[in-house]
C-alpha cells in the first residue's frame, strides 16, 4: 500500500462486503444455471446418439428384410381380374395396382386369375388323390 492510501475500517470493510453479496448470489444462480444447462446439452447428446443407432438399425432392418424379400418373394401387381376372383384380396383392402409379394416357391404354381380358394381345393383333392393310391 502507499503511504497516502487510507486503509479501510472494519465496519468499511463489512459495508462493501454487503454490498457485494447481492453481486455474488447472481454469480451462484448464474454458475448454477450454467450446470443445469451443460447437463441438459448432454442428455440432449445422448437423446440424439440413442436415435442415431436406432435408426440405423433400423435402416440395417429393413436392408435385411428388403433383401430376403428380394431373394424368397416374388412381385406381382394385382389386377381387376385378380380382385373379382379372390374376394378375400379385397376384404384385405388390396386395390389394382398395388404391389404384393408371393413366396417364390409357390408362385409358379399359382393363378391369381382363378379364385385361390378353388385352387386349394384343387390342391386338395390331388393330395387325397396321392393319399388312396398310397393305401391302395
Amino acid at each position: 500500500m502507499k503511504p497516502t492510501e487510507k486503509i479501510p475500517t472494519q465496519a468499511e470493510q463489512i459495508k462493501f462486503l454487503k454490498d457485494q453479496m447481492p453481486l455474488k448470489r447472481l454469480q451462484v444462480e448464474l454458475q448454477k444455471l450454467n450446470t443445469d444447462f451443460v447437463e441438459l446439452k448432454v442428455r440432449e447428446f445422448e437423446a440424439i446418439t440413442k436415435l442415431q443407432q436406432i435408426e440405423e438399425v433400423q435402416a440395417k432392418s429393413k436392408a435385411e428384410h428388403d433383401a430376403f424379400l428380394k431373394e424368397n418373394m416374388t412381385e406381382h401387381t394385382i389386377t381387376q381380374e385378380d380382385l373379382d376372383n379372390n374376394p378375400e384380396m379385397v376384404e384385405s383392402k388390396l386395390e389394382v395396382g398395388q404391389k404384393i409379394g408371393i413366396p417364390k416357391d409357390i408362385y409358379g404354381k399359382l393363378n391369381l386369375s382363378k379364385p385361390v380358394e378353388d385352387q386349394l381345393a384343387e390342391v386338395e383333392q390331388e393330395v387325397k388323390a396321392d393319399l388312396k393310391v398310397v393305401k391302395d
